[in-house]
């Protein structure tokens, strides 16, 4: 700039003089938008681009962090580069400032600065649980997904189901995914495939997820098979029967339980002991499955083994020994006295013969006489090719002791044991018929003879053999007062069928089932004034 003076009058003339003014250019500085970043679980660099400045070299700084950490700091301050170091897993907010210094160093121009602000959001962080180890079931039970979390910024979770099929209680975003549940679908096997996945929270941090497996392991099945029959022996040969199980899912193997004493099964062959061959009676035997893999308990499931009965019991009638006096045994003759073999007998009977007995009529100390005799004579004749009659009686003089006690005791012991020989009589006659022969009995064992009909009775059942039901019939040539009892083939009572009073020429059906019946022989006996019809049944399982 100049500055002059005026002209004064005078010689003198103006004069001038200058001045400088110097105008420095201003330093300016832009340190950039907000910047937002997630946490992370290692360090993170944060690079600290969009910034600007002129008139001088700008540089970065930290002005400050909250939470304060002193791991936050510069890995390159300058304008180009400048990048943030932030230490793993910190959430906050962080200052920086980026400065420029007087362009001109002493000069009129000041330094300037700019702040800009970074913030580190916290991340999101998902458990889904498990693994879950379940058995297979038809009516699965629900499992509740405990063990699953989510974290950081997520504050809900919802649940899906990958693969493996099933429900879950609820698929929306929940703030405590632990309470959901998951039911597999009935009967399935395999693997399971969940997946949690959290909200998308506000800032940079996304939805996170994580899967869970339920295994579903196969449940053992077993089904011990039956119904077995362990039959009689073929040429003296050991008495067993094969069992067959049948098992699968989780099961690879059965083992066999047997009651103490009562025998042995080796490969799935049941052997049975001395005991349980003479007991007769069925045998419960256990089958349990090896422990399946997983969770999946043993099975085990029961079934019953009955026996065969092998050389069943026989026995030939009153009217067979009235009318065969040619095959009494050689020890007694039709004209032996009665009191002979049985002295305890009442006085009434001093002076009867045998076959006198045996046509006696009447019940109570008759009816034992008669059907003493007819016992008496079915033992004597027991033998390889003659009569395998009950072993209650396995000897003459078991009989004679059992009748003599009766008739002493009195009262309706006659009656009782004279039912029971009765039934034992009635068991089915192995002997033919006149002339004397030891030719076997030509009927069916399980019969549809009548073993000892009563005069002008018909009785029958069908099917026989049965397996479920079968149906008795009889008509009453002469009707009145009868009683319908099924023995079994040792002569004890198996069940009343019926009792009453039957019209003459009517015909009558009782149904029977298989309910507590092992397999084997039973006898239907039928017994009115005339006297007893015994009708052979033959169950089979």
């Amino acid at each position: 700039m100049q500055l002059a003076s005026p002209d004064p009058e005078g010689p003198c003339p103006a004069i001038t003089d200058t001045r400088i003014i110097n105008i420095s250019p201003a330093a300016t500085v832009e340190a950039g938008e907000p910047i937002s970043v997630c946490q992370s679980a290692s360090a993170q660099s944060v690079a600290l681009t969009g910034a600007s400045a002129t008139g001088g070299t700008a540089t970065w700084s930290v002005v400050s962090s909250n939470p304060v950490n002193a791991g936050i700091t510069l890995s390159n301050n300058t304008l180009a580069s400048g990048s943030l170091s932030v230490p793993a897993n910190y959430t906050g907010s962080v200052v920086v400032r980026l400065s420029v210094a007087d362009p001109d160093g002493a000069g009129p121009c000041q330094a300037v600065s700019d702040e800009r602000t970074i913030t580190i959001y916290p991340g999101v962080t998902v458990e889904a649980g498990g693994p879950n180890d379940v058995c297979q079931s038809a009516n699965p039970a629900p499992i509740t997904l405990t063990g699953a979390t989510i974290g950081g910024g997520a504050t809900t979770g919802a649940w899906s189901i990958v693969s493996g099929g099933g429900t879950l209680s609820t698929t929306a975003q929940v703030a405590n995914p632990a309470t959901v549940t998951y039911t597999p679908a009935p009967n399935f096997t395999g693997m399971v495939t969940l997946r949690l996945t959290t909200n998308d929270p506000s800032g940079p941090c996304g939805a996170n997820n994580d899967t869970r497996i339920i295994n579903v392991y196969p449940a053992a099945t077993l089904n011990a098979g039956g119904p077995y029959v362990v039959p009689c022996a073929i040429n003296g040969g050991v008495r067993q029967v094969t069992l067959a199980p049948a098992f699968g899912g989780g099961a690879t193997s059965v083992t066999w339980s047997v009651p103490a004493g009562m025998g042995t099964v080796v490969n799935n062959v049941y052997t049975p002991s001395a005991t349980a061959l003479a007991a007769g009676t069925p045998v419960i035997l256990t089958a349990m499955t090896n422990d399946p893999a997983g969770p999946c308990p043993v099975v085990s499931a029961q079934v019953t083994v009955t026996f065969a009965v092998c050389n069943p019991p026989q026995g030939c009638t009153l009217g067979y020994w009235k009318n065969h006096t040619d095959r009494w045994c050689s020890s007694y003759t039709p004209n032996t006295l009665y009191r002979n073999v049985f002295v305890n007998a009442p006085a009434e009977f001093y002076n009867l013969t045998l076959l006198q007995a045996l046509n006696l009529g009447g019940g109570g100390i008759y009816n034992l006489a008669r059907q003493s005799v007819a016992a008496l004579l079915n033992i004597c004749s027991s033998g390889a090719n003659d009569i395998n009659y009950n072993p209650a009686f396995p000897t003459i003089t078991s009989l004679v002791t059992a009748v003599n006690t009766a008739y002493r005791t009195g009262g309706t012991a006659p009656g009782t044991l004279a039912s029971t020989l009765d039934t034992y009589n009635n068991a089915g006659c192995p002997l033919a018929g006149s002339p004397a022969t030891t030719k076997a009995y030509d009927k069916s064992p399980t019969g549809d003879d009548l073993l000892a009909a009563g005069s002008g009775t018909e009785l029958s059942a069908y099917p026989n053999p049965y397996t479920n039901k079968a149906t008795i019939e009889f008509t009453l040539k002469e009707g009145g007062d009868y009683t319908l009892v099924l023995h079994d083939i040792r002569g004890a009572v198996v069940k009343s069928i019926s009792a009453g009073k039957a019209e003459s020429g009517k015909k009558y059906s009782f149904e029977i089932g298989n309910e507590n019946m092992a397999e084997g022989i039973y006898l239907a006996r039928l017994s009115t004034k005339k006297g007893n019809t015994v009708y052979r049944i033959s169950l089979r399982r």
